[in-house]
């Protein structure tokens, strides 16, 4: 268990960094327009922005065009689909939805970073071997770069936990049972038996709709036999454990905890959670440093998620912020310039300080800074250690799995039976997933000029894309 602290020294830190920062990057030659677009909302748009001034500084012949676009920086409402086949793409995107970066990976909506590695510095061998799936695809084309990563914790109001009896120093659930009896307890119900304060809601801020089944031990898609493995008893388990939430608070409470702002309600004092009307709630670890911001009043505490038997315990799915090249940049070297700023020590340093986010080069992933200033970098770099924590289903249909099962989830909350409806997703994805495997190769082969076995047919290609659109 380890209590969540307030880092209010940040403004000072980014202000030290600042001058040093602007000192190591200065004189290097470049210019010109750089157009970003960045998934960062809240508090995190105000550090981007600084971290472009910063940047700006250094190249004081480069300016940034930013544009904050909410959905993963346009990916999932198809805008960024649409810049890159209208030819106005952005040079470089900064997105934090793996699942979706990595199907539009797949599908040739990025181009390799490869040719601009050496220039910048960077080598794939420096980054931790838990990321270097997301990063890679057939064989050793490298489309997304990681910035940082973060776990999923539960985080708890202790004084709740007190007031029903429980010590938060020693009585936090480490099972899905003792999750449960704790829920029960910590809901409130007025006189009428309506619920006025819910002890726990697994889908509260229509959270990844992965996050569940990969926890309870589900394998979701094996890369070895390229095949997916939905319609099986742990991912039904996870989904039925969940509709009996919903039975338990009411249909209504699916929606009411469901919001189409997601995570970002965080960055909001009416949070649920700041506001007393959920217990607990799963969060990624920057949680911890936002929450004494827009709900100083609570005091919580925060440990691994609960797990049955047979479930991924101290563990966690992965969450990342990555850079992309979106297909059509006009500016890649810009654009790679760009992210190997944001990837020097100090801004490092900074977002692992400002967003208890968790480093991916071995080097700073093993230096003591991003455990010294909060106790919750501790348990997070514990549960990132755990050979069970990893990226859940990454594969040419990461991005049409991720968008059917969030609203397969909200049918089963509905109340409908989960095995038919995972046996269907299963049957309808796997034949694409079939298709595409060998196609997504021969059309980003084509796009980035590279040769491949047997030659390379634009109409077997544009046909075999085509399934995409069927499946959007």
């Amino acid at each position: 268990m380890k209590k969540v602290y307030s880092l209010l020294l940040l403004m000072a830190l980014i202000l030290a960094l600042g001058s040093a920062v602007a000192e190591e990057q200065a004189g290097a030659a470049l210019s010109g327009t750089l157009t970003y677009w960045s998934c960062y909302t809240g508090d995190m748009r105000d550090w981007d922005l600084w971290r472009i001034g910063e940047f700006e500084k250094a190249n004081p012949n480069v300016h940034v065009d930013v544009r904050f676009v909410p959905g993963s920086a346009g990916l999932r409402d198809g805008e960024l689909r649409q810049a890159v086949a209208t030819g106005v793409a952005p040079d470089i995107i900064c997105a934090d939805d793996c699942a979706i970066c990595y199907g539009f990976a797949a599908w040739g909506g990025f181009q390799p970073w490869n040719q601009y590695m050496n220039g910048i510095g960077m080598d794939v061998d420096a980054y931790m071997s838990r990321h270097k799936d997301l990063m890679t695809q057939r064989g050793d084309a490298i489309y997304l770069l990681p910035q940082d990563s973060n776990v999923m914790l539960l985080f708890m109001n202790d004084q709740m936990l007190r007031e029903a009896g429980y010590d938060p120093a020693t009585d936090y659930p480490k099972t899905i049972d003792e999750l449960d009896t704790l829920s029960r307890k910590l809901t409130v119900r007025d006189q009428n038996g309506d619920v006025v304060r819910y002890g726990f809601i697994p889908w509260l801020d229509g959270g990844d709709p992965l996050l569940w089944p990969f926890m309870f031990g589900g394998e979701l898609y094996s890369a070895e036999t390229n095949r997916l493995a939905l319609d099986e008893a742990k991912v039904i388990r996870s989904l039925e454990w969940q509709q009996g939430y919903a039975r338990e608070y009411g249909v209504e409470s699916v929606t009411m905890f469901s919001p189409e702002s997601g995570a970002d309600g965080l960055f909001s004092p009416d949070h649920p959670f700041y506001t007393g009307k959920v217990a607990m709630m799963v969060a990624e670890g920057w949680a911890a440093n936002v929450i004494p911001e827009y709900a100083p009043q609570i005091d919580c505490s925060v440990c691994a998620i609960p797990v049955p038997s047979g479930g991924r315990a101290e563990s966690s799915p992965i969450d990342a912020h990555m850079f992309a090249l979106p297909f059509g940049s006009k500016h890649p070297d810009l654009a790679a310039a760009f992210y190997s700023f944001c990837m020097c020590d100090e801004m490092t340093d900074s977002n692992c300080d400002a967003w208890c986010s968790i480093p991916v080069t071995g080097k700073q992933f093993d230096g003591a800074r991003w455990t010294a200033n909060n106790p919750v970098d501790v348990l997070e770099r514990r549960i990132s250690d755990s050979p069970m924590t990893g990226y859940p289903c990454l594969s040419t249909v990461s991005l049409q799995l991720s968008r059917a099962m969030r609203g397969l989830r909200d049918d089963v909350l509905s109340g409908k039976a989960p095995q038919p409806m995972l046996r269907d997703l299963e049957d309808r994805l796997q034949l694409v997933l079939n298709i595409t495997q060998p196609a997504t190769a021969e059309y980003v082969a084509a796009r980035t000029g590279a040769e491949t076995n047997g030659g390379y047919s634009q109409a077997k290609a544009d046909a075999r894309r085509a399934i995409i659109h069927v499946m959007d």
